[in-house]
């Protein structure tokens, strides 16, 4: 079978070759790299509460608080709907025992609800960084307590406290987290346009011949 391409076209076919397989095998990293992480959550979800002041946190770390007292003053944190009425979730600050100072979300109530302050009983929950906000993340509103990103030194303001650099999650853990995981898909997209790229190429020098002909 006779073919001619070109050099230019198959310099830069080589160069989107390159390009394409390498993304899709950095996909297929991904997908080992998600599916252990997956596998890490779901076995510390099912595992025993670590005591907070004693454990070596990490995210989805589950833990358990023995407040000393909790907070008689509360942050709302983001927005939501629960059957058509809006919710926002109801942070407060719990110290330990220790004299540590935790940012505890207790889950989500309806925004126009006040919250009564929990016991002081043990609490149970997951460790996540602050999430810190993006581009389009509302600002917060300290005079009105109402948080969209966890921006520890306002709340620090808000509660008049120092806070941990974490956040517990006390619903987390009996809602395990949807993580996405469509790193396989997307490995057979970058390998199925590699593919496609190759099938125009040999048409495409098949062609030249012809044309030369």
């Amino acid at each position: 079978m006779r073919f001619n391409a070109g050099w230019p076209v198959t310099l830069a076919t080589l160069i989107s070759l390159v390009i394409l397989l390498g993304l899709g095998t950095w996909q297929l990293n991904r997908l080992a790299w998600k599916e252990q992480l997956i596998a890490g959550i779901e076995t510390a979800l099912a595992g025993p509460a670590i005591a907070i002041d004693d454990a070596g946190l990490t995210e989805f770390t589950k833990v358990s608080l023995t407040p000393q007292a909790i907070s008689e003053t509360f942050a709302r944190y983001g927005s939501g709907a629960d059957h058509g009425v809006l919710t926002s979730r109801v942070l407060r600050a719990v110290e330990t025992q220790s004299g540590r100072t935790w940012l505890v979300d207790f889950g989500a109530l309806p925004i126009d609800a006040v919250p009564a302050v929990p016991a002081l009983v043990e609490i149970v929950g997951i460790a996540r960084p602050p999430n810190t906000g993006g581009t389009f993340t509302p600002a917060n509103d300290l005079a009105e307590g109402q948080f969209y990103s966890h921006d520890l030194a306002a709340l620090d303001e808000h509660f008049g406290v120092s806070f941990e650099p974490w956040v517990i999650d006390t619903v987390l853990f009996t809602k395990p987290p949807n993580i996405p995981n469509n790193h396989f898909v997307y490995a057979l997209t970058w390998y199925g346009i590699a593919a496609g790229l190759v099938g125009v190429y040999i048409a495409f020098g098949r062609r030249q011949v012809e044309r030369d002909a």
